[in-house]
């Protein structure tokens, strides 16, 4: 049976690649639910996606056949898989932000790094949000200052308390 990534091949539930067209190398650090979705969606788009991941028990290891096992807060790991890739992606935004920007080399790196820590911050995140009118739930930057009870009279149906980083 042909390979998914053989140019000129196409496979049911793919894209065709073109010959001599070489797809984008997509890696994706983390091999959760979502890292498991777009290694199987992204080659319909043309797309060649790797993966970081801890073990061959995450989802998305069962699916990509261009995953490597490591760690993503190890400098070793990111920069053996950055140099396999095009661009580089997250599945989530808890990972070491500082250590990818110091270990990217030339790899680029979407969302950009600076942008990864606001999404790392809720607070930050939901500012963003709203700067840019995006809608988001309702929230409010709770302190010692807020009692908790103001917080359950302002949101009757319940709320979610989110650390900040």
């Amino acid at each position: 049976m042909p390979s998914a990534h053989s140019p000129g091949k196409s496979v049911p539930g793919t894209c065709l690649y073109l010959i001599g067209v070489a797809a984008l190398k997509v890696g994706i650090l983390g091999g959760g639910q979502l890292a498991r979705m777009l290694a199987l969606e992204g080659p319909r788009l043309g797309l060649d996606v790797h993966v970081l991941c801890a073990g061959i028990h995450e989802p998305a290891a069962q699916v990509c056949p261009h995953t490597q096992i490591g760690k993503i807060d190890s400098a070793p790991d990111l920069q053996n898989f950055f140099k396999s890739v095009d661009v580089v992606t997250a599945e989530s935004e808890f990972l070491n932000a500082q250590l990818i920007q110091e270990n990217i080399g030339e790899t680029e790196f979407q969302p950009l790094s600076q942008i990864l820590e606001i999404l790392q911050d809720r607070f930050s995140q939901k500012e963003l949000l709203q700067k840019f009118s995006i809608p988001t739930s309702p929230f409010v930057k709770w302190n010692a200052e807020v009692r908790f009870s103001d917080l359950h009279a302002k949101f009757t149906r319940g709320f979610v308390l989110k650390k900040r980083r």
